[in-house]
């Protein structure tokens, strides 16, 4: 989980990171919530066509329930 609340900008290079991040770690059959995403940054992902890629979860009870699923 990572939390994304005090994120206000990304970057090519952050989306980058992301899906690095989501490849390693669904290659090991793990799952990646992003916790408190801004609709700025929702907006910026959804246009990059990334938002598929992730849950994306508003509370910590919610990313728990994710990792459950």
């Amino acid at each position: 989980m990572i939390d994304m609340s005090r994120v206000d900008y990304l970057s090519s290079a952050g989306l980058r990171l992301l899906l690095l991040l989501y490849r390693e770690i669904t290659a090991r059959n793990g799952k990646l919530v992003l916790l408190r995403v801004s609709p700025e940054i929702r907006t910026v992902m959804s246009h990059a066509g990334f938002l598929s890629f992730f849950t994306l979860v508003d509370s910590q009870q919610e990313a728990l329930h994710a990792f459950a699923m």
